[in-house]
C-alpha cells in the first residue's frame, strides 16, 4: 500500500463517526471482516449492530477490517478466459447457493471437491470448452 491510499484512509476514519475505541488488553479481541468495501460495510445495517453490541461488553474488543479496494477491482474467477481454482476453509451453503447462482446467469459450470462444512477446492470454467475441468487433484 503506498502513502497516498495510507494517509486518505487516515483522512476516512477521521471523519468517521461512531468509532469505538478501546483498549486491548485483557479482552476478547473479535475481527469483523466484511468481503467488500469500506463504504458497502459501513452502510451494512448488521456490520453496524454487531460491532455496537460487541463492544458494548466490557471483556470485548470488536476492529472492523474491509476487503482492498484494488483487489475487489480484479476481474472475478467466473469471467475469466480459462478455468482457475481456489480452496476455501469451509464449504458452506452460502458458497453452493451462490455457485448456483452465478450458473444461472454466466455460461460458467463450477466443480466442488469436498463436502460441506469441510475444507474443499472450487474450479470454475467457461462452459465453452467443457474439458477445462478435468483435473488431476484428488477430491477432498
Amino acid at each position: 500500500m503506498d502513502w497516498s491510499a495510507i494517509a486518505a484512509a487516515r483522512r476516512r476514519l477521521a471523519r468517521e463517526q461512531g468509532t469505538i475505541v478501546k483498549d486491548w488488553g485483557g479482552r476478547l479481541p473479535i475481527a469483523l471482516i466484511y468481503p467488500h468495501t469500506y463504504y458497502a460495510g459501513m452502510s451494512s445495517l448488521g456490520l453496524q449492530t454487531l460491532y455496537g453490541l460487541w463492544n458494548s461488553m466490557p471483556d470485548v474488543v470488536c476492529e472492523r477490517a474491509f476487503a482492498d479496494p484494488e483487489a475487489l477491482r480484479s476481474e472475478p474467477l467466473a469471467l475469466a478466459a480459462g478455468p482457475s481454482t481456489f480452496t476455501t476453509s469451509q464449504i458452506t451453503q452460502h458458497l453452493l447457493t451462490n455457485i448456483w447462482v452465478v450458473e444461472q446467469f454466466l455460461p460458467v459450470r463450477f466443480q466442488v471437491e469436498g463436502q460441506e462444512g469441510e475444507p474443499g477446492r472450487v474450479t470454475v470454467a467457461p462452459t465453452h470448452s467443457p474439458n477445462l475441468l478435468q483435473t488431476d487433484t484428488p477430491t477432498l
